[in-house]
């Protein structure tokens, strides 16, 4: 795989949409956003190493890819459509 780009395929249909994926906010939405407390122990970091359920196999996929060199891993995504493109977050 070194190299290479990895394409993963779904089979499900991905139904077309005319709804725009994000929405613009107002500075008031935004102030009231930044100044948002989380509660003790729920930060970022912990989710992420709590329940993966199905996703193990993904992560999985990703580490061996990674180790063998591939430069890219792209995959449809339910939550995306009409050329939406999502990044993880650790790449």
């Amino acid at each position: 795989m070194k190299g290479k780009i990895i394409l993963l395929y779904r089979t499900d249909t991905l139904k077309q949409s005319f709804e725009a994926d994000a929405t613009r906010r107002s500075n008031d939405a935004l102030k009231k956003m930044e100044a948002a407390t989380l509660p003790p122990g729920n930060d970022g970091p912990a989710r992420r190493r709590g329940n993966r359920g199905g996703a193990t196999i993904a992560i999985q996929f990703k580490d061996m890819a990674t180790a063998e060199g591939a430069i890219a891993l792209l995959s449809m995504s339910p939550r995306g459509h009409d050329g939406t493109l999502f990044v993880p977050f650790d790449c």
